[in-house]
């Protein structure tokens, strides 16, 4: 006799609601109504003959032999997620979407011309463009591709596929002899002959940081391209480097192939930009 499977659909419901602890939880996180993700609960526990959940009113509690199952089903889910990129990786379309999670800095200042006209040049590709600064993790498709600026002498993942494409340099500027408020470049702040001077608040914006440098109230850490018009304080010094990683399964996507050269040929060419000593 062969033995009923569940699907794929009921495992993605068993462990979104063993990680959110609550249906309600789980139905936002899937996108689902309330009753949808009930009723599909109800159907698993009946397809496999076994009381998942107990029914409390804190919320859910996965039963002793849910537990048992979890980590199948977290195999299953990463089966699931590699099958899909493989898929993806194997197409031959250049239409379609690409999702791409890059920090503000450098689509703002430097990559708005290159991704405006790559998006002209193939009207069949739908390019979304997230901004972070956050490592999304590729690998279950939060995003297709990442751009990101990683410490001088770091690498990323290597679960990942990284094109390095320019170098950055960074110099303090501005006026007087306070900081404008930094608060994770406590290493490179020392590295200045200002180390010891105070802050003026706590601002993690780098363009909120500009801003401020702009209106002269005090020295702050900047990208040199981001820096036109400001006065440079120190000799500026290679920080970090622009990498454009991919996960290994869609790195032959002729779509995502075709982005990833044109950013980092975009860059390539605006290393000058990049490296301006301001």
């Amino acid at each position: 006799m062969t033995e009923s499977l569940p699907d794929w659909d009921l495992l993605r419901v068993f462990l979104a609601v063993v990680r959110a602890g609550a249906l309600r939880r789980a139905a936002a996180d899937l996108g689902v109504s309330h009753a949808t993700l009930r009723r599909k609960l109800v159907e698993l526990e009946e397809q496999v003959g076994l009381s998942l959940f107990d029914r409390r009113p804190s919320g859910l509690l996965p039963t002793p032999e849910a537990r048992e199952l979890v980590a199948l089903a977290e195999r299953a889910e990463e089966a699931v997620r590699g099958y899909a990129r493989r898929a993806s990786g194997l197409s031959p379309s250049l239409e379609g979407p690409i999702h791409v999670s890059a920090p503000d800095l450098l689509v703002a200042e430097l990559l708005a011309p290159a991704i405006g006209a790559f998006c002209e040049a193939h009207p069949a590709i739908q390019l979304r463009v997230d901004t972070s600064y956050d490592l999304v993790d590729l690998g279950h498709r939060h995003a297709d591709v990442a751009l990101r600026l990683l410490p001088r002498e770091a690498r990323p993942d290597d679960n990942l596929i990284g094109f390095k494409a320019a170098p950055l340099r960074a110099a303090v500027y501005g006026e007087g002899e306070r900081w404008i408020g930094w608060t994770d470049n406590v290493a490179l702040v020392s590295e200045t002959p200002f180390a010891d001077r105070p802050a003026l608040g706590a601002f993690d914006n780098v363009f909120l940081q500009r801003a401020l440098c702009r209106e002269g109230f005090g020295l702050t850490l900047l990208p040199c391209f981001m820096a036109d018009g400001l006065r440079r304080r120190t000799e500026p010094t290679h920080s970090a480097d622009v990498w454009v990683l991919v996960h290994p399964d869609l790195r032959r996507n002729p779509r995502i192939r075709l982005f990833r050269k044109a950013m980092v040929a975009a860059l390539g060419t605006m290393v000058p930009a990049a490296e301006a000593t301001g």
